[in-house]
């Protein structure tokens, strides 16, 4: 009963496609001029190399200041708690109703046959909070995976738009630890994380202001 819920910020639900921890974004071949590098091509003989551009996100950094993901997470947090505090309330009130019986049981105060049907009335009353419970569980497990997949769909969405403006080769995603992977070391040149989370706050904004019949 104790038992925290998880929130759309654990990054042990993130599901963004990648499997292997990488985004990949392979472009046409030839030179393409970015704001950060540009893809060269070195000619040995009849054959072309594409010298690959890679740049890399930190997911947690995302998550940490995506907007949307706050404010998701703030609700779902909220309602995660209210169900466990409702369900700590009849949880005590029937074992304070099992409490009292068993008191008056001892002494002599109920007779034997009224005592059982009152037993009986509680353990159906926990049956129903048991079941209840549960069932509530459940939803509330479906509904932070649906948000969960939202926040990855959000976020690779809009990978996938801004290299279709940088042209990266690679775009990789890692996660802080002790050893992040799969970027473990890297230039801080190539680190995009700030512009993907200045570029989804700034779309979310914008799909904020934008009225419901426009969706």
């Amino acid at each position: 009963m104790n038992k925290s819920l998880p929130t759309i910020l654990s990054v042990a639900a993130l599901v963004i496609a990648i499997a292997a921890g990488i985004f990949t974004f392979i472009g046409k071949p030839g030179v393409h001029n970015t704001s950060n590098t540009t893809q060269h091509i070195l000619q040995a003989g009849d054959s072309s190399f594409v010298i690959p551009v890679i740049a890399y996100f930190n997911v947690d950094e995302v998550l940490d200041s995506y907007d949307r993901a706050n404010e998701l997470n703030d609700a779902f947090t909220t309602k995660a708690n209210n169900f466990r505090d409702q369900f700590t309330r009849e949880q005590n009130a029937i074992n304070n109703q099992y409490n009292k019986l068993q008191e008056d049981y001892n002494k002599g105060l109920v007779l034997p046959s009224v005592a059982e049907q009152k037993m009986q009335e509680i353990q159906k009353k926990s049956e129903n909070f048991s079941n209840n419970f549960s069932k509530k569980q459940q939803e509330l497990d479906q509904e932070l995976a649906v948000l969960t997949n939202q926040i990855n769909n959000d976020i690779h969405e809009y990978v996938v738009k801004f290299n279709e403006e940088h042209h990266y080769t690679y775009i990789f995603a890692n996660q802080s630890g002790l050893l992040p992977l799969p970027v473990v070391a890297a230039d801080t040149t190539f680190n995009i994380t700030a512009q993907i989370i200045e570029g989804l706050n700034k779309q979310y904004a914008a799909d904020k202001e934008k009225p419901a019949d426009a969706e």
